[in-house]
């Protein structure tokens, strides 16, 4: 397999907001399924965004891989 190009700035931003979405849905879930306290609910929104940010850009389409893989049902 060839090695992938480096991001420029534009697509790095692209794959961080686009991850940081997806972060925001999978944060929401959860906080929805296990019932946090608000400030708890908050703060695990926050972390799955960021989280989900930095490994849509560290990774690319191997973390959309893994993430569809992960959690279609």
């Amino acid at each position: 397999m060839l090695p992938e190009p480096e991001p420029d700035t534009f697509e790095k931003r692209l794959r961080f907001g686009c991850g940081f979405l997806a972060g925001i849905v999978l944060g929401l879930s959860l906080g929805v399924q296990f019932s946090f306290g608000r400030s708890l609910f908050l703060g695990a929104v926050a972390a799955a965004a960021i989280l989900c940010g930095l490994l849509a850009v560290r990774y690319g389409d191997q973390f959309w891989r893994a993430l569809i893989r992960t959690f279609w049902w």
